[in-house]
């Protein structure tokens, strides 16, 4: 009998149009492109009748009509997200379930994390209905840990593992030329960095390399950028002096030149397939977007992160892949940052955590369609 799944979390597609508002485009994926790659790859994963919900349907229309809440997890422990209301619907549909990609967000691994009561009752609910509960990396753990749930994985995240194993990882020795390198970052992410001081310094030198080579530069929740990159007339020239102003683009560029530049080489992908096809014009990815960087990954492109939190630090841990912590008051440039890089332990440990995870679908009563 097949499997009825209900998928809720990240989403795995989104029906955003070329002349769709942008706010409206980037609602649709969670507020970040990136959880498509998340959502899609569960998805793609098991095997059964899939439904996504972005708003949940009655618990009793779900215990009716699915066997199975699926959940694509992204950070959800962060004491700013409660999802009370997640908990409430799974403990009254009376379904089991299966969370895939927890992850906990802190700037430090020394810091405890506030968590909302809502979201420990969801993590408590969940832990009782579930086999094991697949998490990001031991940072996570540890925290459910100390909630008191023990049935626990460290998987990474499900976009680690699309249905073909991606092969070895080659590092070349030095910077591609312009069009064969692809950056990603986020001003986004300096206010949770492990020091915003120093993440500010390096997001803002990726994104003026980016500018000063033509080299293409891919966004996934800069709604500001994205606005200016979409040229649908959204977005008053104010935005564009403040996107200048944290970047600290050189006065030299004139405001013409840069909404050029973020209208011909800054990238945004509202669907999949057609990220993966941009991405593999590529022979390298550098930056501080994790899944930007993983879609490189997966589709044969050597990728190296930034890691700038716990949450990035820990999936990269988890398979190796190949990443820097900028060091406080440490110059920092993409050529350092390559040249620091080491892919051999992504080759090493790969190949094992994509069996392990086939092992803990396996352990939750999942079917999967991945291949060892």
């Amino acid at each position: 009998m097949t499997m009825r799944i209900l998928f809720h979390g990240a989403p795995a597609r989104t029906s955003v149009t070329p002349d769709m508002l942008s706010d409206a485009a980037l609602q649709a994926t969670g507020h970040n492109t990136g959880n498509l790659l998340i959502g899609g790859a569960l998805e793609s994963q098991l095997e059964g009748a899939s439904q996504f919900f972005f708003s949940l349907p009655p618990p009793e229309r779900a215990r009716e009509e699915f066997d199975l809440i699926a959940i694509a997890a992204s950070n959800f422990i962060f004491h700013r997200f409660d999802f009370g209301y997640l908990g409430n619907f799974i403990e009254k549909s009376g379904l089991p379930c299966v969370v895939v990609g927890l992850g906990a967000q802190a700037k430090d691994r020394s810091i405890a994390i506030e968590i909302p009561e809502g979201t420990q009752r969801f993590l408590r609910v969940a832990s009782e209905r579930t086999t094991l509960i697949g998490v990001r990396g031991t940072f996570t753990a540890e925290v459910l840990d100390r909630m008191g749930i023990r049935n626990v994985q460290v998987v990474g995240c499900p976009s680690f593992y699309p249905l073909q194993c991606p092969p070895a990882m080659t590092l070349p020795d030095r910077l591609p030329s312009p069009d064969q390198l692809v950056l990603n970052g986020s001003r986004n992410v300096v206010e949770h960095s492990f020091d915003p001081e120093t993440m500010l310094a390096v997001e803002r030198e990726v994104f003026r390399y980016a500018l000063k080579h033509d080299v293409d530069y891919v966004l996934q929740s800069e709604l500001p950028e994205i606005l200016f990159h979409r040229g649908l007339g959204e977005a008053p020239m104010s935005q564009l002096a403040a996107i200048r102003d944290i970047l600290d683009i050189d006065p030299a560029t004139t405001d013409e030149q840069f909404e050029q530049f973020i209208r011909a080489r800054c990238k945004t992908f509202f669907n999949i397939a057609e990220w993966a096809a941009f991405i593999r014009t590529k022979t390298l990815s550098l930056g501080s977007r994790f899944h930007g960087n993983v879609m490189a990954m997966t589709n044969g492109v050597p990728a190296v992160l930034i890691a700038h939190d716990t949450r990035t630090e820990e999936m990269a841990e988890h398979i190796g892949l190949p990443r820097l912590k900028p060091a406080v008051g440490k110059p920092f440039s993409l050529e350092g940052l390559l040249a620091e890089a080491d892919a051999s332990q992504f080759n090493a440990l790969y190949p094992r955590r994509r069996l392990e995870y086939i092992e803990f679908l396996k352990k939750n009563g999942l079917k999967s369609k991945l291949s060892s």
